[in-house]
């Protein structure tokens, strides 16, 4: 999508790209909506425009093993199998891209930016804007040629394709403020510029996350301090107090203290990047549980204090969670973060390993090392030292954890069981992994049973 002509990422990079935007005398500024674009976009040329896309993009070969053809006959296949169920019948949609579907929002974007490339943003067009971006169906630009002129773009813009009709906004014209409102900014034409500030559709009810509710103060205060990285990366400086006034009075409507509210807006501190190098360290052990009034947070100090272990707090397990599988289960080699199993065909030497990144990425770099040589992978040198052939397709998931220092943990304390001596005899693997203290030693016969019976089954099913 980056390479679409009209492409912009969302209000933050729009920001951006705005303040470099020159305004002459007697320009101004533009939204055009795509009436029902979704039902509306044909489906076969979007999905030519689709395989068009596909075929240029040369490092698709190694994202995936599929050519252009058969990816675009899967999206077809995908249009032609969505249902909708009305009063008791069932309807299928025959054109244009099924609202709610994951991929028709992609689709009808290659669908606007074949069209815009070919007929809007090129010099064919007399009426050629040198500013237009595109978010879905609506549109910004910057009209530079006279209102007079713009009832026949429009007139063009709808004889462009039968399926797709336009409507327009004029900046100032839309509601009693200045400006125009495009996503969550709302865009003034001032002093040869664009300025923009926050902006909230007249139905937006202000209703957040109440500080009464049951969850700890910090997550409360955090919904207030995204709204003010909002408000930072959104308003010019001189929106910014009125927005931050705003903010004060909408958290303390929320049942936040007028006290709270003041401190956390005053003491503030807007960083561009919103980065937190703590918490994106991969070694940080994080222990997740459900919040209880009184006693969690001194928990979570005490913890924090003694061993060095976070604590994240989430909400319990609800009905929902056991009635309601919206997502297909994970086939092994999608699943990241997990320790896993390798056999040989030809002997009992296993190989185990962590990954965190997807097992099947993970098996590519062995196949990579054995193809290269490369003695010191464990599955490489197994190979070619005793000239024997590693049983990919067997390959097993044994564990999954997501941190880091508890991964590698997992892997010794699996790698110790299946090699209880202090030599590498029984695996493939050329070292041990990391120290565990021998108090693990009683637990390793269990835990290479539970090993031994997950492979067992495996066969089974096979």
């Amino acid at each position: 999508m980056e390479r679409l002509p009209s492409y912009v990422k969302n209000s933050y990079d729009l920001k951006i790209i705005l303040s470099t935007v020159i305004i002459n005398p007697g320009d101004f500024l533009m939204s055009f909506d795509v009436k029902a674009m979704y039902p509306s976009v044909p489906r076969a040329e979007s999905l030519a425009e689709a395989e068009k896309h596909l075929t240029w993009d040369k490092k698709l070969k190694d994202r995936s093993p599929w050519k252009p053809k058969q990816i675009t006959k899967l999206l077809d296949l995908c249009f032609e199998t969505h249902f909708i169920f009305i009063n008791g019948k069932v309807y299928t949609q025959y054109d244009g891209t099924p609202i709610g579907k994951s991929i028709s929002g992609p689709i009808c974007d290659l669908f606007m930016g074949g069209l815009e490339s070919k007929y809007i943003l090129t010099r064919k067009n007399k009426w050629k804007p040198d500013f237009w971006v595109r978010v879905k169906d609506d549109v910004l630009t910057v009209w530079r040629y006279g209102r007079d002129q713009v009832k026949p773009f429009l007139d063009y813009l709808n004889s462009l394709h039968p399926n797709i009709e336009f409507t327009y906004e004029i900046e100032g014209e839309v509601d009693d403020e200045p400006g125009i409102p495009f996503l969550d900014m709302r865009c003034i034409t001032i002093d040869g510029g664009i300025k923009t500030h926050v902006y909230r559709k007249p139905s937006n009810t202000n209703r957040y996350l109440h500080y009464t509710s049951n969850g700890p103060p910090s997550q409360k205060i955090g919904v207030l301090k995204s709204f003010l990285y909002r408000a930072h990366k959104l308003c010019d400086a001189e929106y910014l107090d009125k927005e931050k006034e705003f903010l004060s009075n909408v958290f303390i409507y929320n049942g936040m203290s007028p006290r709270l509210v003041d401190r956390t807006i005053q003491s503030y501190k807007f960083n561009e990047t919103k980065a937190d190098d703590e918490n994106d360290r991969e070694d940080r052990i994080i222990v997740r549980l459900p919040y209880v009034p009184g006693f969690s947070l001194k928990f979570r100090r005490e913890l924090k204090r003694e061993v060095g272990v976070d604590v994240i707090f989430k909400r319990g397990v609800t009905i929902r969670d056991h009635i309601c599988k919206l997502k297909p289960p994970k086939t092994d080699m999608e699943k990241k973060g997990a320790i896993y199993h390798i056999p040989c065909k030809d002997c009992e030497k296993p190989y185990v390993g962590e990954t965190k990144v997807r097992l099947k990425k993970r098996l590519g770099q062995h196949k990579g090392s054995c193809k290269a040589m490369d003695m010191k992978n464990g599955p490489a040198h197994h190979m070619w030292e005793l000239n024997h052939q590693i049983d990919w397709e067997s390959t097993s998931i044994i564990d999954q954890e997501k941190q880091y220092s508890q991964r590698k943990i997992k892997e010794a304390l699996y790698i110790n069981a299946m090699n209880p001596g202090r030599d590498v005899t029984s695996l493939m693997n050329i070292e041990k992994g990391d120290y565990i203290d021998p108090c693990w030693n009683e637990f390793l016969p269990e835990i290479k049973d539970r090993v031994l019976r997950r492979r067992t089954n495996r066969e089974q099913k096979k």
